[in-house]
């Protein structure tokens, strides 16, 4: 008979002073009892491997039209995972939304790094904010010696934040802000998704010689 052990009894008191700055949780160890040592012969070598870290790290950027959302953990652990998330706004209007996992695991705990990259190309150059978001999970697991299942003996989180935005819009024609001597070709820019207006814009250019009247 197959066991999916439960764990319970954490002391969680003797890895606080190893918890990175800002992290969710503080990190999480379990020490195997005797039916769990029966079907993970590993657990006590395991729980008692060197305290878990993790450094989860983004940075988001725009080219153009896209923004795009750079992460990057470091971590200790045998197994690790990592959600890049990006959030693109227009004022407090959030015009987009996307996200991936990437994971990796092993057998024993080492050193190791994930990275990921998320981006969106929205069709517009001005006016728009973007925000980032990196969730790191790194875990010690023990897998069982006559089947698939694994328990979780230690685990940590934590995340990290980023944002930029593109430059401000030009004003609009006609509504009373300043223009210098001169003439300006001005284009009107709507965007839509579906039947839905996202956005309107201007954007203009001087004109080498007005027009004549």
């Amino acid at each position: 008979m197959h066991r999916l052990i439960l764990l319970a009894a954490l002391a969680a008191g003797s890895l606080a002073c190893d918890q990175p700055t800002g992290a969710d949780t503080a990190p999480v160890i379990a020490t195997p009892d005797a039916a769990t040592r029966a079907e993970y012969p590993l657990a006590p070598e395991l729980a008692n491997t060197a305290p878990l870290w993790i450094t989860p790290d983004i940075t988001v950027t725009w080219q153009g039209s896209r923004a795009i959302a750079s992460s990057e953990m470091k971590f200790f652990g045998n197994f690790a995972e990592l959600t890049t998330g990006l959030t693109i706004f227009k004022g407090v209007a959030e015009v987009a939304s996307l996200s991936q996992t990437r994971w990796a695991k092993g057998f024993f705990p080492i050193v190791s790094a994930l990275t990921d990259e998320v981006s969106r190309d929205i069709g517009l150059w001005c006016g728009h904010h973007a925000e980032g978001l990196a969730t790191g999970l790194v875990e010690v697991r023990a897998i069982s010696i006559s089947s698939s299942l694994t328990i979780v003996l230690a685990s940590l989180r934590d995340n990290a934040r980023a944002d930029a935005s593109q430059p401000a819009c030009p004003p609009t024609p006609g509504n009373g802000n300043p223009y210098e001597d001169g003439c300006e070709l001005c284009l009107e820019w709507t965007w839509y998704i579906g039947n839905d207006e996202v956005d309107r814009y201007w954007q203009c250019s001087p004109m080498q010689s007005c027009p004549a009247q």
